[in-house]
């Protein structure tokens, strides 16, 4: 009789400290950071890359993006273990808070200069994001937003792709571990 109620009330306080920490843990998801990305224009002209991204606040946490720049991939720029890319960026990057359900527009810049003899067309184009989230902690994320092509006159330009990407703290580069 002893060992039954012994397991019984083992079981209710089981339950109880179940039923206790889901809204906790239901809040506790609720107050992480998120962020979204969207790239909304990308024009080439005199060899610079000009791409206006949009972040996005989609919850009431405050955020800070601590710097933004673009990232060029193509395979001409890689070699066997290493994926080489051209990080450039013309403009001084200022810290952008975003609070509550705020968005900011930044726009980006990249040189093409160094590169004119690299035929450049397909080369794939990332937005690197490094931000703080409400909890204090520094992430980063790498996001492809489209490629370099060449439009119907024979001019480059960015095709964009309508995507909106949430920033989670994870970057492509760290998760390609060899």
């Amino acid at each position: 009789m002893e060992i039954a109620s012994l397991v019984i009330s083992i079981l209710s306080i089981v339950i109880s400290a179940i039923v206790a920490g889901i809204p906790f843990y239901r809040k506790y998801i609720e107050k992480k950071t998120k962020i979204a990305l969207i790239a909304c224009d990308g024009i080439i002209r005199d060899d610079m890359i000009r791409i206006v991204v949009t972040y996005v606040n989609k919850n009431w946490q405050n955020a800070v993006i601590i710097n933004s720049h673009i990232n060029l991939y193509y395979p001409k720029l890689l070699n066997e273990f290493t994926k080489v890319n051209h990080t450039y960026s013309c403009k001084s990057f200022n810290p952008v808070v975003i609070t509550e359900k705020m968005h900011a527009s930044i726009e980006l810049e990249y040189s093409l200069s160094e590169l004119k003899e690299v035929d450049l067309e397909n080369a794939d184009v990332y937005v690197h994001t490094e931000y703080i989230d409400s909890q204090g902690q520094r992430l980063f994320d790498n996001h492809r937003i489209g490629n370099l092509c060449m439009s119907g006159i024979s001019t480059k330009m960015v095709l964009i792709e309508s995507t909106m990407y949430e920033l989670q703290g994870r970057s492509i580069l760290m998760s390609m571990k060899l």
